[in-house]
């Protein structure tokens, strides 16, 4: 995922390079939940929209209850654009259904290829309560 609006022959157009953050929403009826935000996480930035690189997210203690989850890729600004990699020499993303959030709800659009690999560590016994 690159803060970029377009590369034009080899020429990156991207006015601003803040990383994306990654948000963690419960699904709703099937779609993220656009009222609560469960946690978020900067997303890891080479700065360099010309590299295709793996960027990750690291979210430090945050136990989910049992149930279906998205992470969603949100800008850090309205103004930001981004382009998320699906494929690349030798590589092919899986399809994956692409939605959006806003204020107004949240949609999930015509499947397309994405990859996103979320791994989860499970919690302690004895902490949190549990």
């Amino acid at each position: 995922m690159n803060n970029c609006d377009s590369i034009t022959a080899g020429v990156p157009q991207c006015p601003n390079t803040r990383p994306f953050v990654v948000q963690i929403r419960r699904s709703i009826n099937g779609a993220p939940d656009p009222r609560l935000l469960v946690a978020a996480a900067p997303l890891s930035h080479d700065n360099n929209p010309l590299v295709v690189s793996f960027e990750s997210a690291e979210f430090d203690d945050v136990p989910l209850e049992p149930g279906t989850y998205f992470g969603m890729f949100a800008p850090q600004q309205t103004t930001d654009a981004g382009i998320l990699l699906s494929s690349a020499e030798g590589y092919v993303a899986g399809i994956a259904p692409i939605g959006t959030v806003t204020p107004a709800g949240s949609t999930l659009d015509a499947a397309n290829y994405a990859a996103v690999r979320i791994i989860a560590r499970p919690v302690k016994k004895g902490s949190h309560g549990y």
